[in-house]
């Protein structure tokens, strides 16, 4: 089985932090990208490498996919169906925007056969909202939330970023409750990274705007902690919170390395036969190209990469010291045929000591304290 990653680059309007590979097109060529979409799906179907393989999971994502109109997700799904084995396909999400959904395209996400929505909620402060950079409203996140239940959506998430320049943290508090009154099954909440490329990394950068300390970003990280655990939320992955049952399959494929084969400008791919410790690809970035090589889909790859021994650990490692139950020994060593402890003792000793990690029946994972620190004890296992 493989998962399914679908990329659609196009917004209204590239928001203050965003650093994915997405461009402002309010009218964006949606036939023509779909044709391409479509014909990459043929290409790789026809190799022996993914053809007669189920769908595990598919995610649109992007970018903004709500963008697009609701006829042509339907398509592009209905495509999908009718090229590939979804008979045991048990999740498909759509990332939407919510000033561009519609009860409309919530209707056709439904017939096409859509079970969860990932909805950019971000806060429920009109002026965080206005310093992120985004275009919707408060109201518009609880009328999509209200509507999507209404017409049979039972799997919804939220996100929330947090650590924002000039967020206090009763602003935190205020939107965590606002979030969890509205009770989505999931919720995803980011810590604001700055990243290069950004209008909040220049602003940074020209002292426009001041960024939190860090002592206040970790005492809101683990206030978000606690309050959604208190509420029956699971904290299975750093930033991600499930009920019971709820969490997301496609994400969890990424961490737990399964296959996936993404479609689209920008979108990257990962495969890995036994034996070896797999490879990964990504296509052009810009989507007028990536429509030009519709014709040529083998055209599309811009990056590929055949992983070392030594990659394959410093992946190992960043994705399973993510999860809240981290990773058995024996895996780290079935993939590799190295003794874990020989190697890693000193550092498994030096951060039980700190109370960093827990380590317990041969399972090694982040401590509640280590979260706070989780690149700086990766780095110690890679470097």
């Amino acid at each position: 089985m493989f998962s399914l990653y679908i990329h659609i680059p196009f917004c209204l309007r590239k928001c203050n932090y965003c650093n994915f590979n997405s461009i402002p097109c309010p009218t964006p060529p949606e036939d023509d990208y779909i044709t391409a979409l479509i014909n990459e799906l043929k290409f790789y179907l026809s190799k022996n490498e993914w053809k007669n393989r189920k769908i595990h999971t598919i995610y649109l994502g992007g970018g903004t996919p709500s963008l697009f109109s609701g006829q042509g997700i339907q398509h592009l799904l209905e495509e999908i169906y009718n090229l590939c084995d979804t008979s045991h396909t048990q999740e498909i999400t759509i990332e939407c925007n919510p000033c561009t959904l519609t009860e409309e395209k919530l209707n056709y996400y439904k017939t096409a056969q859509i079970n969860r929505l990932s909805l950019g909620s971000q806060s429920f402060n009109p002026e965080t909202l206005k310093i992120l950079g985004r275009l919707h409203k408060v109201e518009d996140t609880i009328r999509c939330v209200e509507t999507a239940k209404k017409i049979g959506f039972n799997n919804i998430s939220l996100d929330l970023i947090y650590g924002i320049p000039e967020q206090t943290f009763e602003d935190l508090q205020s939107d965590l409750r606002d979030t969890i009154n509205i009770n989505p099954q999931h919720i995803s909440a980011y810590c604001l990274s700055i990243e290069e490329h950004t209008p909040f990394e220049r602003m940074v950068r020209e002292n426009k705007i001041t960024l939190l300390k860090e002592d206040i970003v970790a005492e809101m990280m683990n206030y978000i902690s606690d309050e959604l655990v208190k509420n029956s939320y699971q904290h299975y992955e750093i930033s991600n919170f499930a009920k019971e049952g709820f969490q997301s399959k496609h994400n969890s494929a990424y961490w737990n390395q399964i296959d996936y084969l993404g479609l689209g400008a920008g979108a990257h791919s990962f495969t890995k036969k036994i034996g070896e410790y797999g490879k990964r690809w990504s296509n052009v970035t810009n989507p007028i190209d990536y429509i030009k090589n519709s014709q040529t889909p083998e055209k599309q790859i811009d990056f590929l990469e055949i992983l070392t021994k030594e990659n394959a650990k410093t992946e190992f490692f960043m994705l399973n010291l993510r999860k809240a139950n981290g990773f058995r020994i024996e895996d780290f060593e079935n993939q590799f045929n190295e003794p874990f402890l020989e190697k890693y003792q000193s550092i498994i000793n030096e951060l039980l000591n700190e109370n960093l990690i827990t380590f317990n029946n041969n399972a090694l994972a982040l401590s509640k304290n280590g979260l706070l620190f989780a690149d700086t004890i990766i780095e110690k296992f890679i470097l």
